[in-house]
């Protein structure tokens, strides 16, 4: 099916003019150098989507999304694959994996209405993951873990920030923080990994969708990682503060689409 007969009302129904591809390219080069540098760039994502594919399902749009984050997490986890422990994270994985394909399942074909209460619950658990994860007993990991998998299959915006928090439980010297973030990476990865077959499977992926706006964020965090270099990384008081300013953005952006 053409993207101009799935979507008639949104602003890729030109998409056989090659000019809505570019749109879609270069949008996604800032949302990649946006991923590296600060995070949270599902929060930057699903806005565009929506405004780009407004029949989109929930579902679809995620699923669309995933190609990207998929490859740009494998690109970063190259260089530290040597520092992964497969073995003592096998539980991890695991839970993480089953939890990615429940909550992929649980949102296939649900409707763009959804999004607004899902942003919402989104913030709260992102705020609120580092406050948990200082109270929470070593032995909960595994259930934290696979919760944190749900999330990931529903939105998995800001992610990376709730499964940062939780493995800080099982890696807990300030000396291990690489391995948190090592970690953290193959998580991610295998989640999205999952995640992706899954919305596959249901029929919510479009590839030339994917693979363009994929494209384009690769780009995006190849450039991000050099920005890096030069301007250091952003502190977590700055992290914070934008990640809060995007994610109402896309509230905004999701209640407005409820609403009109």
């Amino acid at each position: 099916m053409s993207l101009s007969a799935a979507f008639p009302n949104s602003a890729m129904a030109w998409f056989s003019d090659g000019g809505s591809v570019l749109l879609l390219f270069l949008t996604a080069i800032p949302v990649g150098v946006f991923a590296v540098i600060i995070g949270a760039s599902q929060f930057v994502s699903i806005p565009i989507f929506q405004l780009f594919f407004p029949q989109m399902s929930l579902g679809g749009i995620i699923g669309n999304l995933r190609i990207g984050n998929m490859v740009r997490d494998a690109v970063a986890l190259i260089p530290v694959r040597h520092d992964v422990r497969l073995r003592s994270m096998l539980k991890f994985i695991v839970a993480v994996c089953a939890g990615s394909v429940i909550g992929t399942v649980g949102i296939a074909d649900v409707p763009q209405t959804f999004l607004l209460p899902i942003l919402l619950f989104a913030v709260a658990i992102t705020e609120a993951a580092p406050w948990i994860s200082r109270h929470m007993h070593r032995h909960a990991l595994v259930f934290a873990l696979l919760l944190t998998g749900i999330y990931y299959g529903v939105i998995g915006a800001g992610g990376s920030v709730i499964t940062m928090a939780f493995l800080r439980v099982h890696f807990p010297r300030d000396e291990q923080i690489h391995s948190v973030r090592v970690h953290m990476l193959l998580l991610e990865l295998l989640a999205f990994i999952v995640s992706v077959g899954a919305f596959a499977v249901a029929g919510e992926i479009d590839w030339a969708v994917s693979i363009v706006w994929g494209a384009g964020a690769v780009i995006g965090g190849f450039i991000g990682g050099k920005l890096l270099r030069h301007i250091g990384k952003t502190s977590p008081a700055s992290q914070k503060f934008w990640m809060r300013a995007v994610a109402a953005i896309a509230i905004a952006v999701s209640a407005w689409r409820v609403l009109r």
